[in-house]
């Protein structure tokens, strides 16, 4: 996690621009994405995805922040799942997002999609 922004240095200023995204998104009646918080905290929305599901562990300074974001992009798919379901909307964007985005899956990983099948005394069966 080289050459990181500086505001994921600060805290108290990522708590802030998650609750000013928030309140956007609240006066214009639609979902926080992912992309609003990005314009926030000026950065770009690969950068902030990578950073908060990259799979590595934050530095000790790190970690305040990664929880904070951690905890609004767990926000920001509830209101896309929320938003999908309720009556009239159409969900495509919403699973869209939620899947490119935040690793959704509506269906769960097939295990042994290729997996090697072995047969155990094949050689004791009659022709």
């Amino acid at each position: 996690m080289n050459n990181l922004p500086s505001i994921f240095f600060k805290a108290d200023w990522v708590r802030h621009t998650i609750d000013c995204a928030r309140a956007y998104s609240e006066k214009k009646g639609v979902p926080m994405t992912i992309e609003r918080l990005a314009v926030c905290l000026s950065v770009s929305s690969r950068r902030l995805i990578e950073f908060v599901m990259g799979g590595e562990e934050p530095a000790e300074e790190l970690k305040e922040t990664h929880r904070l974001l951690s905890l609004a992009f767990d926000e920001i798919a509830a209101g896309h799942i929320e938003h999908g379901m309720e009556k009239g909307s159409n969900p495509s964007m919403d699973i869209f997002l939620l899947k490119s985005n935040l690793n959704y899956r509506d269906k769960p990983a097939q295990a042994g999609k290729n997996a090697v099948v072995v047969y155990f005394g094949e050689d004791a069966l009659k022709d």
